[in-house]
């Protein structure tokens, strides 16, 4: 199935996934509307990619999420009855010895970096895919792109996502491996212009062009691994100008010891509006980037977290994860927002910046080269900020999956 000739220079690849997740979710919006409930997910993703000759390929991609079993409305990333997941033409070609140029159009998941402005939404249910253009150079040391489309109109009934025109983004990539040093390091630098009608904060809803510009640096050698971005945007919400920023360092290091313990800390921190009324919007944008967690219960808008991680590895195939969070609004006078951007409770239901302690745990097991089961944990306690709004619930998710893919 993964070599299936056709003509000597033609050939056909087939893959697919199957995922199947118990879950429970337990104050989900921490005391407000609903959440409640346990349901079963099933995710199935069927593909083919055929190569025509060296210069031209053709992916086709359809994907499914079902829930069942879960009483309170679902979300686009809970449910797609099936539709079109990819469908791109990519034409390559060699540049010299060591690079090559590729331009990839259609529908596709994009997943760039650490997956902090463009991811796949993999944790969840249903996976995104973007309607674009990718222009993708790479030469030696050097790679990059230059990108632009559309999002989508995502819906939960069968074959009817289309193009978003509301909603469009464009910009360029440029990244170089190096050694730095004893570390292995890459720098990557991005621009993206995104053009969004009806962007709705905490301050209200508003046409808004946007500029993100983002500088990353991450590399490992030896036992230290590390991870460095910086983000900067500025633009125009309505009549305001954007004024944003968002920043993250995470590190860790790696132990002696029979189960390889990497203990590790992360920090990351999202503008919030200072002033609703001095003319400035500075709450933070993530376009289309990855959860903060595997539900993803809140957004990096306006949101500060800073903890500890340990990782054990007790065999090739076993993999434990824990970590520890407290949360913050990074700013008294915006709310804090959901994982797909709504706004969860606003500025004016309370003073305080605490919003509550995460606690997170993970086991993945490796069954086969093609089959992995797992479960998560995830556990926030409520803090003053959302005492202070009248509800206070505290947070609980948990969730066992088995996943199988070829």
């Amino acid at each position: 199935m993964k070599y299936i000739p056709i003509t000597d220079s033609t050939f056909l690849t087939l893959g697919g996934e199957a995922r199947t997740r118990f879950e429970t979710r337990n104050d989900q919006r921490f005391g407000r509307g609903p959440q409640d409930g346990a349901d079963l997910e099933f995710r199935f993703r069927a593909w083919a990619d055929l190569h025509v000759g060296d210069h031209l390929r053709g992916f086709f991609e359809l994907k499914s999420g079902l829930q069942q079993g879960y009483d309170v409305p679902q979300t686009v990333s809970d449910r797609k009855d099936i539709d079109v997941g990819q469908a791109f033409v990519e034409a390559r070609t060699a540049l010299g010895d060591d690079g090559s140029i590729k331009l990839r159009v259609g529908r596709q998941e994009i997943g760039i970096g650490a997956f902090r402005l463009f991811d796949m939404r993999d944790g969840l249910n249903v996976r995104r895919s973007l309607d674009a253009a990718r222009l993708m150079v790479a030469k030696g040391v050097w790679n990059g792109e230059v990108l632009g489309g559309y999002a989508q109109n995502e819906t939960l009934t069968p074959f009817d996502n289309d193009t978003n025109e509301d909603f469009s983004f464009y910009g360029a990539r440029l990244a170089r491996t190096a050694q730095l040093g004893p570390f292995a390091s890459t720098i990557e630098g991005m621009w993206i212009r995104s053009d969004r009608k009806g962007a709705a904060y905490d301050a209200g809803t508003a046409t808004e062009r946007r500029n993100t510009f983002s500088l990353r640096v991450n590399g490992h050698g030896g036992r230290v691994d590390y991870d460095v971005e910086g983000t900067l945007q500025n633009g125009r919400w309505g009549n305001q100008q954007v004024r944003a920023d968002y920043v993250t360092a995470n590190a860790s290091y790696l132990f002696d010891g029979a189960w390889k313990p990497k203990l590790g800390v992360r920090f990351e921190r999202g503008s919030g509006d200072r002033n609703p009324a001095d003319g400035r919007m500075n709450t933070y944008f993530s376009l289309f980037a990855r959860p903060v967690t595997l539900n993803g219960e809140l957004n990096r808008s306006n949101l500060t977290l800073f903890g500890p991680s340990l990782t054990l590895t007790p065999t090739k195939k076993l993999t434990l994860d824990a970590t520890v969070n407290d949360l913050l609004r990074t700013s008294r006078n915006d709310g804090i927002y959901l994982g797909s951007g709504v706004l969860l409770r606003a500025a004016t239901e309370g003073t305080s910046r605490q919003v509550g302690v995460r606690t997170t745990l993970g086991a993945r097991y490796l069954l086969s080269p093609f089959v992995t089961v797992g479960t998560y944990i995830n556990h926030v306690e409520a803090g003053r900020y959302l005492k202070q709004t009248g509800d206070s619930d505290n947070l609980n998710y948990a969730t066992v999956f088995a996943t199988f893919r070829f």
